[in-house]
């Protein structure tokens, strides 16, 4: 069953999102009833990461009070360039509470840019598979972020005030809101989600997620580079960026 009034919160690196989902509609899409954007000075972040936690922090308190948040009603996303997700089988019989315990155990790599000491999993269950040789195993999409990143983030929504119900991929987030389709569906899709310092792109494979890659570099460098060659304010370029479409 669907918990009303969740509320996912994105921190970007010029503003912090906050949207109020109340539901499903009939096509399976987030029914959302609030909405708030809160600017915020483009040094509060460099090439993806918090630098200005005072400034991030209050950009925070004032989306989620302005969408009638409840603390421990908020997700996060999170959006690192050492983000990563793979595909790891288990064997069938480890329980669903053991199988990132598992994973660690087993030195698993589920993103090369994570080491599995310093990250947080998620495993999430796709289907039960058998072996060549006979042996069931349980097919997982493992996703993994810097456990510095996911503290970074609970903390400054704990200094909000506002403890967080879960910290999400960014780009699953993503994903989640702009494909549906149907469950025998083999399709593969890519999102190419360009952020002002970041860039991330998601690949998914049916209904299941196969990878998803973050790396600095944005809209923001565009914004730049069209300064430096017209050789005018950087305001100007962002309208000629946006004149170009």
């Amino acid at each position: 069953m669907f918990e009303k009034q969740l509320v996912g919160l994105d921190i970007g690196s010029t503003g912090v999102r906050a949207a109020r989902v109340t539901g499903l509609d009939e096509e399976g899409f987030a029914i959302i009833d609030r909405l708030a954007v809160i600017p915020m000075r483009s040094d509060a972040f460099v090439s993806g990461k918090v630098r200005n936690k005072l400034i991030v922090t209050e950009a925070v308190k004032k989306a989620l009070k302005s969408v009638g948040a409840r603390s421990g009603y908020v997700v996060v996303g999170v959006s690192s360039p050492e983000q990563g997700v793979s595909r790891v089988a288990l064997p069938a019989a480890v329980k669903p509470q053991e199988r990132t315990s598992a994973i660690k155990s087993m030195g698993v790599t589920v993103a090369p840019t994570v080491p599995i000491a310093e990250g947080v999993l998620s495993a999430n269950f796709v289907r039960e598979e058998q072996t060549a040789d006979g042996k069931k195993v349980a097919a997982l999409i493992v996703g993994a972020a810097m456990q510095s990143d996911v503290e970074s983030l609970s903390k400054i929504c704990k200094a909000a005030g506002y403890e967080p119900r879960a910290v999400d991929l960014s780009g699953v987030a993503t994903l989640r809101a702009l494909v549906r389709d149907l469950p025998t569906s083999r399709d593969a899709a890519i999102i190419v989600d360009v952020g002002a310092t970041t860039t991330t792109i998601v690949l998914r494979d049916g209904l299941y997620l196969r990878s998803i890659r973050s790396f600095p570099g944005g809209g923001l460098d565009i914004t730049r580079a069209i300064s430096a060659a017209a050789r005018e304010p950087l305001e100007d370029s962002e309208k000629r960026k946006y004149a170009m479409r």
